[in-house]
């Protein structure tokens, strides 16, 4: 019977050891805590070991993206400004930024590009030019480029009713006509229009028009978006049921 030298034996342990290290690797990195094994064993962490000391490096079993921040506040135009931040990035194709009212449907707003991989902080922001009035609901859904996905915490921002200079529009809750009242005679050459509020064009308004009929719009929230002298003004209005 032929026996394996001491040096044989420890050759076949390093194969064995390195072949096997990647699932350790990720074993150890989804029991720290940090994400959940897929079917295969494997964590989405980016682990970092070191085979010297046989230990992992500091904030080795780290998420594709660490997101640091994630505020939101309403300025003197109705706008809402998100700003978050990313300490690191691991395959982050960009972010869906998503909103909601109340009744807490979600829905996609815009998309922000990511910056793919980076190990420095990155900053973002995004201007909701057309929030409710109230109370409104952001969360981001950050996607990497294989398709997963991670939702961040959700935020709240109020968002009040201003007066824009141009006209002013109510009732603010209507169901068959919305009124304009305008704040001057030249006001009422201002170019205005319907969005919704995903930003779609509903219809345009012949200039000076001051009765509305919505009795054809689905109920929701909407924008009337008042262009003049090369600025923008908006208000809003919710359109019954």
């Amino acid at each position: 019977m032929k026996y394996f030298t001491r040096l044989q034996s420890q050759v076949i342990f390093l194969l064995f050891f390195f072949a096997y290290l990647p699932s350790l690797q990720a074993q150890l990195c989804c029991c720290a805590g940090e994400t959940v094994p897929d079917t295969f064993g494997d964590c989405n962490a980016t682990c970092s070991f070191d085979y010297m000391t046989g230990d992992f490096a500091d904030g080795a079993c780290s998420l594709p993206v660490g997101l640091t921040k994630f505020v939101g506040t309403a300025n003197k135009s109705s706008h809402v400004l998100l700003n978050w931040q990313t300490a690191n990035e691991s395959n982050n194709l960009g972010f869906e930024v998503e909103r909601a009212d109340v009744d807490l449907e979600w829905r996609t707003i815009d998309f922000v590009e990511g910056a793919g991989t980076r190990s420095v902080a990155t900053d973002y922001s995004f201007v909701d030019r057309t929030p409710f009035i109230g109370n409104n609901y952001y969360r981001l859904k950050q996607v990497d480029f294989d398709g997963t996905a991670t939702y961040s915490e959700v935020i709240t921002v109020n968002s009040e009713e201003t007066q824009n200079g141009i006209a002013t529009v109510f009732p603010t809750v209507a169901r068959e006509q919305l009124y304009i009242r305008y704040d001057s005679e030249l006001a009422s050459s201002a170019y205005a229009a319907i969005y919704d509020v995903n930003g779609y064009l509903i219809t345009e308004l012949e200039v000076a028009t001051s009765v509305v009929d919505i009795s054809g719009l689905k109920p929701g929230h909407y924008v009337v978006v008042f262009n003049y002298e090369g600025q923008t003004f908006t208000e809003r209005f919710l359109r019954s049921k």
